[in-house]
């Protein structure tokens, strides 16, 4: 792994953990951010680097693409691509909630 990848890396070890660990937090809750942590962890390192980069950090398209090395595009493209695998495993998660209740 290269510096950025470890960097990125451990800022998500140390953002999401933060997210699931309150003792005041209720069971459901725990749950949805266990799984939105799965999820997260789910995605391609790329994707995760720029999904990171962007919601984390706060870092603009053109930031991300000069830190990566690589084109306004394809930033584009893996936040897309990051944004809709995320949005897919919600979808799967609520439909699966709902056929319990």
């Amino acid at each position: 792994m290269d510096a950025l990848t470890d960097a990125t890396e451990n800022h998500f070890e140390r953002a999401i953990p933060e997210l699931i660990e309150p003792e005041d937090v209720t069971a459901d809750r725990r749950e949805r951010l266990a799984l939105a942590r799965e999820a997260l962890s789910a995605l391609p390192v790329d994707q995760r680097q720029v999904l990171i980069l962007r919601e984390l950090e706060g870092l603009s398209y053109e930031q991300i693409g000069t830190s990566l090395q690589c084109s306004l595009d394809t930033v584009k493209s893996r936040l897309h691509r990051a944004r809709r695998h995320l949005a897919e495993q919600a979808r799967h998660f609520l439909e699966r909630r709902s056929s319990i209740e």
